[in-house]
């Protein structure tokens, strides 16, 4: 399993970026098999924050054989519907047996439903409604503060779920409560189901999180590994 201390590493050796190649490609037709069986799921989002998934889960302090270890890195997913592209990653790095989760994806009964759920090992949290998942990270890392604990907490999201008025509030509590153990990636891709985000509701994603307080910093190519590092 790769495994990266970021607290000594300033970036990925030649090895571990081969792996992180070998794990991309290896999610990438599990995406694409795991919708493809069930016939349903978001495969497009699912591969548009899959190198972020890969970055994260290659750098937390959180161990596939005790997935509720109380001093883990937690990760809240709130944009839930790129669960294929969670399970993947998921599988991949040893949580549950990977093949598993591609056939029995959205099935009746499953576990590996078509927002992410806490039960599937490494899931944190049950995605509700999109635009939620800011506000339970920061009751997360607001817990890790008051209880004296050193574990982080990184909340992935889309772009489109930033038009959500609750967003916003968690931003600034996050900012008011000192929240330094906090970690947010935005995946911005430009595209929501409803089409373009620009046509669905225009915003500014960098100039509002940054007028929030926060310590921003834009990726220009967000399928570049080191760079994400």
């Amino acid at each position: 399993m790769l495994k990266v201390d970021i607290e000594s590493q300033e970036d990925f050796t030649k090895e571990q970026l081969k792996k992180l190649e070998e794990l991309r490609n290896l999610c990438a037709a599990s995406i694409v098999e795991m919708t493809t069986v069930a016939g349903c799921g978001h495969p497009g989002g699912s591969l548009s924050s899959l190198d972020i998934l890969l970055v994260i889960y290659s750098s937390i302090r959180q161990d596939p054989r005790g997935p509720a270890d109380p001093d883990r890195d937690r990760v809240f997913i709130s944009h839930g519907h790129i669960s294929p592209g969670v399970y993947a990653t998921l599988g991949a790095f040893g949580y549950f047996d990977l093949e598993e989760g591609i056939l029995l994806f959205r099935r009746a009964g499953s576990p590996y439903g078509g927002h992410v759920e806490h039960f599937v090992p490494g899931v944190e949290w049950n995605t509700g409604n999109l635009g939620q998942g800011l506000s339970a990270a920061v009751g997360s890392a607001l817990a890790a503060k008051l209880k004296r604990k050193d574990y982080r907490t990184i909340c992935c999201m889309g772009d489109g779920e930033q038009q959500k008025g609750q967003i916003s509030e968690a931003r600034r509590f996050a900012v008011k409560e000192k929240l330094s153990n906090l970690l947010v990636f935005v995946d911005w891709n430009g595209l929501q189901i409803g089409g373009a985000i620009s046509d669905v509701m225009p915003q500014n994603l960098y100039d509002e999180w940054k007028a929030a307080g926060w310590n921003v910093i834009l990726v220009e190519d967000g399928h570049n590994f080191s760079t994400l590092y």
